[in-house]
């Protein structure tokens, strides 16, 4: 497909997007350790800017999944986010306590999923903080897709960055287990949410 057919594929996925408000993030925190568990999110969470296998039926949902993958560099990181939107399509829900594919169900075992570790790391063994897994980037503008942003204020939740929202960066979208009571899901974050997350990168890539 040539460059000016991808570019209009990606703006179709963006203008099917607007469709989707932005959501607030979670603060799924069960990955950190006890002492500096600042607690999940009610269930309640709202579901405005959300696209989760409740939604996949909608147009824009369906069309918004397709994109992103269409759009992700051949090769590992689209290995990734194909990963990610495996565990969409299944529906699987956040959880703690059970696993799918070898990893935990939660924030940051669904990152570990995507990036094909060995090991269902918590939050904290992620960069900024540990990095046998990651490291942190410059900026928050050198995001690429497959790259994660973990929250850093306060700690406790990571998600996969799938592709950017605008030409501007002012907006993005991320692929998450968010909190309990939800499914693996897209939704929309915006530049104001991001200064929250420190942006990080697998080892290697």
């Amino acid at each position: 497909m040539t460059t000016t057919s991808r570019l209009r594929l990606l703006t179709l996925t963006l203008t099917a997007a607007t469709a989707l408000a932005s959501a607030g993030c979670s603060s799924a925190s069960d990955s950190e350790p006890a002492e500096e568990d600042v607690g999940a999110e009610s269930a309640a969470l709202s579901h405005n800017g959300v696209c989760d296998m409740n939604d996949l039926v909608t147009p824009q949902c369906s069309f918004l999944a397709f994109g992103i993958a269409w759009n992700a560099p051949v090769g590992p990181r689209r290995t990734m986010i194909e990963r990610g939107l495996r565990w969409l399509d299944m529906g699987v829900p956040y959880s703690k306590y059970r696993s799918t594919d070898g990893y935990r169900q939660d924030c940051s075992g669904s990152v570990s999923m995507e990036w094909e570790l060995g090991a269902s790391p918590t939050t904290w063994q992620f960069a900024p903080y540990g990095h046998a897994y990651s490291y942190r980037l410059g900026s928050l503008d050198d995001l690429e897709p497959g790259d994660a942003l973990n929250r850093v204020s306060p700690r406790g939740h990571i998600v996969l960055f799938a592709q950017w929202g605008d030409e501007t960066h002012q907006s993005f979208f991320v692929l998450e287990e968010a909190a309990p009571g939800h499914l693996m899901q897209i939704r929309t974050m915006s530049r104001a949410d991001a200064r929250h997350y420190a942006p990080i990168r697998k080892n290697g890539l």
